[in-house]
């Protein structure tokens, strides 16, 4: 564990301060400990709504003495959106915005099960029995779970045509509380 934390540490300093032989040293211990898997995510749902691709992210960190393979070991998990020469991780739901396809429209329920569908390959939920959408004025509400009586999802606000202008994670969506 200290020597992932010399790691962690030296990679957040690393730039002009280290020498050829200590940036080939650091480059052979991260090559030897740290373990990437990629795999692309596919889904009917998704080109009808962005223009991008992504691709999920493993990354396996072999630092901890107490796991010699990346399947004893834990992993953090990231998901990647490219469009054209364009990466950038999907860190929340708003990050899509530049990427909605300018044909979609979110203007019925069909609209709304299409965009679901895309928001499952790219933010799965662990149960889907909570999962519901609903429309509130100019706001699609995709509830996408409900814990302790709360539920969280995203919405969606969109013009008078359809067109997605907002997206936002929202933590205890009530009915009758959210569009405008």
């Amino acid at each position: 564990m200290q020597l992932a934390l010399l790691v962690i540490l030296v990679l957040a300093g690393a730039g002009d301060g280290l020498s050829p032989d200590e940036h080939r040293h650091l480059d052979n211990l991260v090559d030897q400990n740290i373990v990437f898997e990629y795999e692309e995510i596919n889904s009917d749902g998704l080109s009808g709504v962005v223009d991008a691709s992504f691709i999920g992210v493993k990354i396996f960190h072999l630092f901890d003495r107490n796991c010699s393979s990346k399947e004893e070991c834990g992993y953090q998990e990231h998901i990647v959106l490219k469009s054209g020469d364009v990466m950038e991780e999907l860190t929340a739901p708003n990050v899509l915005l530049p990427y909605i396809t300018p044909a979609f429209k979110l203007e019925s329920e069909v609209d709304a099960q299409e965009f679901e569908k895309m928001l499952d390959a790219v933010f799965p939920v662990f149960f889907s029995s909570g999962k519901e959408i609903y429309q509130e004025g100019n706001s699609w509400i995709f509830v996408r779970e409900e814990s302790f009586g709360e539920k969280n999802g995203i919405v969606v606000v969109v013009d008078a045509a359809g067109v997605v202008q907002n997206i936002e994670a929202v933590q205890n969506i009530e009915n009758g509380e959210v569009g405008q």
